[in-house]
């Protein structure tokens, strides 16, 4: 076990492939390492092979190239070093198993006020492991994540600081833009989620019957659209998709979430009847397109009589997530099984997604529906929803620009 804080940065003496493996050496700077021991090479777990003074030997297996960025050193490179800890050893980073997950992509690199900002472009298997304030190792240097942003296929962008210290003492001031960076995400993570699995929500069946459809004009419409009424025969719940016919290979999508202080009672906290009909614009005006009426989904899941004891607490100074969490829900509830079963009922497999919300996106295509595009739905802030628009924004990765109050 490792801890992430880096020892030494060693040099690349030799290197070569031999049967899909690598053998390297190491200028490492230690002078009593020992055969056998174990060292966290840019935060691989590697065995020392054998020891020529303080060189050592190392071997990486095809499997260790394939996910990490050893693959790509060459002689004169610089790695980062650490040795395993020991039980007298303070633990100033986090527990480190040096077993590399996979590799990120360094997408920039900023000095600001003494020190260096750095973003890195993680791929969707990583992503869910990774919280704001949560460990992540990054070539064997543990660091914590300060920002993160989402992106419709399920990829991740983190943000991190490093100080001047660590820039100076590793290897990242030698990286450039495009480089492979390894990295690990905190194995408690992985734990949770396994032992977790058995108690997920398990993929909504498909009990929906189509029961009528009808023209429906209406006055955010130029013209009538074909509105097709669900019933969810497991709950006996009725949605209802809102359809611009004949639909194109890839239509226009927005999957909308009931709200009716917002829709039928115009209340201005959040922008959910703007977008409704906004929407209903949009698919009117397109070559064909569905707008998904989900019911049940009131105060992002949590019922109507729910949200207004949130919005109470949103009254005393709470946002829309800590009110959510302090009446024992998730920031975000819904699940949108239903939705992807009316969808494949109307014969879509692939769309364009009307939606600010990227974990909508993913959650659609784990459902086996394809999210060609994610196009924003943007309404204009007014004085009393700007806070919630920025927690939605900064919070939860929404795409909401920032806006002038009305």
């Amino acid at each position: 076990m490792f801890s992430g804080i880096i020892d030494k940065l060693g040099q690349v003496k030799t290197a070569a492939k031999q049967n899909g493996a690598l053998g390297f050496r190491i200028a490492t700077g230690y002078d009593d390492l020992a055969l056998g021991e174990s060292v966290a090479v840019n935060g691989v777990c590697l065995t020392v092979a054998s020891l020529q003074g303080s060189d050592a030997d190392f071997f990486a297996s095809a499997e260790t190239l394939a996910r990490s960025n050893l693959d790509n050193i060459a002689v004169g490179s610089k790695v980062n070093l650490e040795r395993a800890v020991s039980l007298n050893t303070r633990l100033s980073g986090h527990m480190v198993q040096g077993h590399v997950d996979g590799k990120g992509t360094l997408t920039s690199v900023t000095a600001e006020s003494g020190a260096w900002k750095l973003t890195i472009a993680l791929p969707a298997t990583l992503s869910r492991y990774c919280v704001e304030k949560g460990s992540i190792t990054l070539n064997g240097i543990s660091l914590t994540i300060n920002t993160m942003v989402d992106h419709a296929d399920g990829r991740l962008t983190i943000g991190l600081t490093i100080i001047p210290h660590t820039w100076e003492h590793t290897n990242l001031h030698t990286a450039k833009i495009g480089d492979a960076i390894n990295i690990e995400v905190d194995v408690m993570a992985k734990y949770v989620e396994r032992l977790s699995q058995p108690y997920q929500q398990k993929p909504v069946e498909n009990h929906l019957q189509e029961i009528a459809q009808s023209d429906l004009p209406s006055a955010f419409t130029d013209e009538p659209l074909r509105i097709h009424a669900f019933r969810n025969l497991s709950d006996g719940t009725d949605h209802l998709a809102l359809v611009k016919h004949p639909l194109p290979a890839v239509p226009l999508v927005r999957v909308h979430s009931e709200c009716l202080t917002g829709e039928a009672l115009g209340s201005l906290r959040c922008d959910c009847g703007a977008q409704l009909q906004e929407s209903m614009r949009q698919v009117s005006e397109s070559d064909g397109g569905v707008v998904i009426y989900l019911r049940n989904h009131e105060g992002r899941g949590i019922g109507l009589a729910n949200k207004i004891m949130a919005y109470a607490l949103q009254d005393k100074g709470y946002d829309t997530i800590e009110a959510n969490t302090a009446l024992g829900f998730a920031p975000d509830p819904r699940d949108y099984g239903v939705a992807a079963h009316m969808l494949t009922s109307l014969g879509i497999t692939s769309l364009r997604l009307l939606s600010n919300n990227p974990d909508k996106a993913k959650a659609l295509a784990k459902m086996g529906i394809k999210v060609v595009e994610q196009i924003p739905l943007v309404i204009k802030a007014n004085p009393f929803n700007t806070g919630y628009l920025a927690t939605k924004r900064d919070r939860m990765g929404h795409f909401i620009p920032t806006q002038e109050k009305n």
